[in-house]
C-alpha cells in the first residue's frame, strides 16, 4: 500500500497551484483556489490518506471554483501527436525479434518508459520534446522486470484489462496492446470517463486507433486518480473481476489498486517518478518497473 509521507502535502499545494495558474489567469481565482486547498490538505491529510484519492479532491475543488473541465487539455493534445509521429520507429525496435516473448519483453518496455508522460510532480519534469530520447536509457532503467512471470500468466490466460494512465503515453500503449493480440489474447482498454489531471480519455484512445486494436474500449464514468474497484460501473468491474490479468499503467493506478488485493494478477507498469512510490517499490527514484502481484 501508498501512504502519504510529509513530502506528499507540499506536492499536492505544488500542482494544485500549476493546474491554478493552467485554469485561469484571475489571481481573485488563484487565491481562492490556494486558500481552500490549504483547508483541504489541513483536513484530509494524515498517515493513512491515498495520495491519488487527495489529488482527485484536489483537482475536483480546482474545477469547482476556476470552471474549467481540462486544465491539462493543450499539454495532452501535444503529448499525442509527438508521440503520433514517433510511432512509426517505436515500432521498427519489435521488428528483428521474432521470439514471442522477446517481443512481448521490449513491447512492456516501450509502454514502461512512455510512463514517462507527466506534469505537475515536485522534483520531476519531463518535456514533450524529448519524447523521443525516452528509450535510450529505457534498458538500463528497469529495475524490476518480472516481464517472464507475467508472460507465463498470459500463456495459459485469455482475458486482459488495460488500464491507461497519460494522454501521450498511449501512443506507446497501442505497441503493447498489439503484440498481447498476436498472442491471441482478449483485451479490453480501460480510459478515464471524465478529465482529470493528464490522463488518457476516450477520445486519446481513439486518437491512436486503440478501438480498432482493441477488443473493447471502456470508461471509468469517473473523475478518480488511479482505478477505484467500487467507484467504476457494474460492466467494468465485472470486466475487472473476470480478466486473467490487469495491466496498470502508471503511479495513479499504483496507489490506488494496492489498497485491494491482487484479484486477478495486476502487473504494474510505470516509472518511479517521486520518492515514496520509488520507497514503496524499493527502487531508486527515476526507474522504471515492471511489476507483478498477485494474491
Amino acid at each position: 500500500m501508498v501512504k502519504v509521507e510529509p513530502i506528499c502535502a507540499v506536492c499536492l499545494l505544488h500542482r494544485g497551484y500549476e493546474e491554478a495558474e493552467l485554469s485561469t489567469s484571475d489571481l481573485g481565482l488563484r487565491m481562492r483556489v490556494m486558500i481552500e486547498l490549504l483547508k483541504m490538505v489541513s483536513e484530509r491529510f494524515s498517515p493513512n490518506a491515498v495520495p491519488a484519492w487527495l489529488g482527485a479532491e484536489r483537482d475536483r475543488l480546482i474545477r469547482r471554483i476556476t470552471g474549467c473541465p481540462d486544465p491539462y487539455r493543450e499539454a495532452k493534445r501535444k503529448s499525442n501527436e509527438e508521440a503520433l509521429k514517433l510511432l512509426p520507429s517505436v515500432k521498427n525496435l519489435l521488428a528483428p525479434l521474432k521470439d514471442p516473448y522477446e517481443r512481448f519483453r521490449k513491447a512492456c518496455l516501450i509502454a514502461t518508459a512512455a510512463n514517462a508522460f507527466e506534469f505537475g510532480i515536485l522534483g520531476y519534469s519531463f518535456q514533450v520534446a524529448d519524447a523521443g530520447s525516452l528509450l535510450t536509457e529505457a534498458e538500463r532503467s528497469l529495475v524490476i522486470d518480472d516481464t517472464e512471470q507475467v508472460f507465463s500468466i498470459l500463456k495459459d490466460g485469455k482475458r486482459v484489462l488495460y488500464l491507461l494512465d497519460n494522454a501521450g503515453e498511449v501512443g506507446f500503449d497501442l505497441v503493447l496492446i498489439e503484440e498481447l493480440k498476436a498472442l491471441g489474447l482478449e483485451v479490453r482498454v480501460v480510459a478515464k470517463g471524465f478529465p482529470i489531471l493528464n490522463d488518457a480519455l476516450l477520445e486519446d484512445a481513439l486518437f491512436f486507433g486503440l478501438d480498432k486494436v482493441a477488443d473493447e474500449l471502456l470508461t471509468t464514468e469517473n473523475d478518480e486518480v488511479g482505478f477505484t474497484p467500487e467507484k467504476v460501473p457494474s460492466s467494468l468491474l465485472d470486466a475487472y473481476r473476470s480478466s486473467h490479468l490487469i495491466i496498470a499503467k502508471g503511479m495513479g493506478n499504483y496507489e490506488t489498486l494496492t489498497e485491494y488485493p491482487a484479484k486477478p494478477p495486476i502487473v504494474h507498469l510505470l516509472k518511479a517518478k517521486c520518492g515514496p512510490i520509488a520507497r514503496s517499490l524499493g527502487v531508486p527514484k527515476g526507474s522504471l518497473v515492471v511489476k507483478l502481484r498477485k494474491d
